[in-house]
C-alpha cells in the first residue's frame, strides 16, 4: 500500500514536471517578448549618402530600402525592435 503510494507520487511529480516544462519552453518561444536591434538608422543614413553622391541610382536605393524593411519585418511577432543606436550592449543586427 504505501509503496503503491510512492509510485503514484513519483509518477505524478515527473508529470507535473514535464508539463510545467513544455508549457515553460511554449511560452519562451511563442510569447515571451524578446528584444532586437537593427542598426536601421546608419543603414538610411549611408544608402542616403551613396544616392546623394551618385553611387548609387534612385531604383537602387529603393530596392535597399525595400531589403532594410524586410529585415525588420522578419523578425518575429513577439519581437520588438530597436533601433541599434539605442542599444548600449548586446547583439545588433547590421542591415548589408
Amino acid at each position: 500500500m504505501i509503496k503503491n503510494i510512492l509510485i503514484n507520487a513519483f509518477v505524478s511529480l515527473v508529470i507535473s514536471i514535464a508539463v510545467v516544462a513544455i508549457g515553460l519552453r511554449y511560452y519562451y518561444t511563442h510569447y515571451e517578448q524578446k528584444l532586437v536591434a537593427v542598426n536601421f538608422d546608419s543603414f538610411l543614413k549611408n544608402q542616403e549618402k551613396l544616392f546623394l553622391l551618385g553611387k548609387i541610382t534612385q531604383k537602387q536605393f529603393e530596392q535597399n530600402l525595400e531589403r532594410g524593411v524586410a529585415v525588420v519585418k522578419k523578425q518575429p511577432k513577439n519581437a520588438l525592435v530597436l533601433d541599434g543606436m539605442d542599444v548600449l550592449r548586446g547583439h545588433v543586427i547590421n542591415i548589408k
